[in-house]
């Protein structure tokens, strides 16, 4: 058994695996385009007597935390054929493709997974959620004019338009995707397909946007993404003149939204389930980039159990020099500090779980001193993906 990158000469096998695992089917012209966008060194491969088994790809780009733009080795097309299954295959694609995130400096790495429990294994942890409502249109807040600024529909080839209000937005989260502008074209507007509608505000600024459809008399709406509260309200009252149009409406709202409660009728149908997975790739760059608030000269331990990339699996101390760095330094024993999986670290540093849940689950051991030294150093992100990959 071979495991290395993928030759350019077997990406047909590639897209074969792919068709048959994921129970697509690709046109000529869908493998023609995937032949020419997939890039071999991207790609880890399980070959036995000249046969693609098993392979993992990599999806380099770049996530925000808060204001750090962070590159980011998204995981994605993990396949094998069902006869080489359970043989561990997957297990040393994943080994190798940590090693190649880690070789290249990209310090985090994520991806949507078909089992939680399977990926959790080698320090994925799911990092955000994803809800979604249903509104009846009776449900919907009351319809007009706007009453401060004004509503265009756009086209969505003016992504420009579209990306400078959501880059903004964007920076409030943790793990939502930089786009480019190929991102926008080839990914967000291919799969979201409909109708674009932009709110300018009293200041002229635009500051609020709607990626919705109207179809068979139901309103859906992939991303709702508001500024303020002004750009809110307006945009569900844009929504609302719909009314005569629709029956229902589902709406796939940023994860913290208050707008529920600002419904004249909040109790409406809601879904939430688990999303995305993330984990650190590599502790040591990863804090070194990472916005740790620190009190000057306090100094934090984490004793790190990382049973499948043993680079990680140490103990690490962190401090603020007297000017404002934060100091990140491998000890070799401490008797402080706190005890903690990289799943678990992963959860917390994303937002995902905070110190209090993360003790009371006993997913962390130590001090009171440390957690909380650990609770206020963390800057309390709301994690959220909008994309898919």
């Amino acid at each position: 058994m071979d495991i290395r990158r993928m030759k350019k000469s077997e990406i047909d096998q590639s897209l074969d695996l792919a068709q048959y695992a994921f129970q697509i089917h690709l046109t000529e012209e869908q493998r023609r385009e995937r032949r020419r966008t997939i890039v071999p060194q991207d790609n880890w491969v399980a070959v036995e007597r000249g046969k693609v088994l098993s392979k993992v790809a990599i999806f380099p780009t770049i996530v925000y935390l808060g204001d750090v733009k962070m590159p980011m080795g998204g995981i994605s097309g993990v396949a094998t054929w069902p006869e080489k299954r359970r043989g561990s295959l997957v297990r040393s694609l994943l080994k190798e493709a940590l090693v190649d995130l880690r070789d290249r400096g990209v310090p985090i790495s994520m991806l949507y997974p078909f089992s939680t429990s399977f990926y959790r294994k080698f320090g994925w942890e799911v990092f955000c959620d994803t809800k979604h409502w249903t509104v009846t249109k009776s449900e919907l807040p009351e319809t007009g004019e706007p009453e401060k600024g004004y509503i265009r529909r756009i086209y969505q080839q003016d992504w420009q338009i579209l990306d400078y209000i959501y880059q903004k937005w964007a920076k409030q989260y943790a793990g939502m995707i930089v786009r480019s502008e190929q991102w926008w074209k080839n990914r967000t507007l291919q799969r979201k397909k409909g109708n674009a509608a932009v709110y300018t505000d009293a200041n002229g600024f635009d500051s609020g946007y709607v990626l919705y459809e109207v179809k068979e008399q139901q309103l859906t709406v992939h991303e709702f993404v508001a500024w303020h509260e002004d750009a809110r309200r307006e945009l569900w009252r844009f929504l609302a003149n719909h009314d005569s149009m629709i029956e229902t409406a589902k709406i796939s709202p940023v994860i913290d939204d208050p707008s529920r409660y600002l419904l004249p009728e909040p109790k409406i149908e809601e879904t939430r389930k688990s999303y995305f997975m993330a984990r650190i790739v590599d502790v040591y760059p990863f804090l070194h980039q990472y916005p740790l608030n620190l009190p000057v000269e306090e100094s934090l331990v984490l004793h790190v159990e990382d049973t499948f990339c043993d680079w990680n699996n140490t103990s690490w101390q962190l401090y603020k020099s007297k000017e404002g760095r934060t100091e990140i330094k491998e000890v070799l024993s401490n008797r402080t500090g706190i005890d903690l999986s990289i799943n678990t670290l992963t959860a917390l540093v994303m937002g995902y779980l905070t110190v209090r849940e993360a003790e009371r689950t006993s997913l962390v051991k130590g001090s009171k001193q440390q957690l909380q030294l650990l609770d206020h150093a963390l800057p309390g992100f709301t994690p959220f993906m909008y994309d898919f990959f």
